[in-house]
């Protein structure tokens, strides 16, 4: 089973959610990009 994520649409252009990574979780908001199979996190 994978967590689901609820996602904000912007004018079907972008969509944007809040991911939880790591031990203990730190939240992330992310902007999907759906043309790529990459999901790069940046250190806070």
């Amino acid at each position: 089973n994978f967590p689901s994520v609820s996602l904000t649409n912007i004018d079907n252009v972008l969509y944007y959610g809040t991911i939880s990574i790591g031990n203990p979780p730190q939240n992330y908001e992310v902007v999907f990009d759906t043309s790529s199979p990459y999901l790069r996190i940046f250190p806070k």
